[in-house]
């Protein structure tokens, strides 16, 4: 009797150190997001790419209406070095709030070859799986100051 009591002590003692060294070691979902837009800033769609799962999805959301930005990181990454080349600009997070694995932000994004532009403001949530970023919301651009 002591023995099935010892094995499964030590059982369960092994499956809790298991969960709580895993969950040390994977980042916090806002933390990952933090370091996505981190990247943006840099232009480092490398470091982009790390931080999102193979099958990335991203989505535009207007009102009623919701459609498909990009699919899989092949093709954020021909999005987003098409953009960078285009377009000089940075973002800042207003906002942040992660729970569980979704973080919702309010982003503003400003041109860095147009400082007297107006900023753009947008909604973004995000989803992270496993440290990763799977799935994006983006919501209306709109004038902030």
């Amino acid at each position: 009797m002591n023995r099935k009591i010892r094995y499964y002590s030590v059982l369960l003692w092994g499956l809790c150190w298991s969960v709580s060294v895993n969950a040390a070691n994977s980042p916090s979902s806002e933390s990952v997001v933090l370091g996505f837009v981190a990247a943006f800033n840099r232009h480092d769609v490398t470091q982009m790419l790390e931080l999102v799962t193979d099958d990335v999805h991203w989505y535009k959301v207007n009102g009623r209406n919701i459609g498909a930005q990009t699919t899989g990181k092949q093709q954020l990454q021909t999005q987003m070095e098409l953009y960078f080349s285009g377009i000089q600009s940075r973002a800042t997070l207003i906002s942040i709030r992660g729970e569980g694995n979704y973080v919702s932000t309010m982003q503003k994004s400003r041109s860095l070859t147009n400082l007297y532009g107006q900023p753009q403001c947008s909604a973004v949530t995000y989803l992270v799986e496993s440290g990763k970023i799977s799935t994006v919301w983006q919501f209306p651009v709109f004038a902030c100051d």
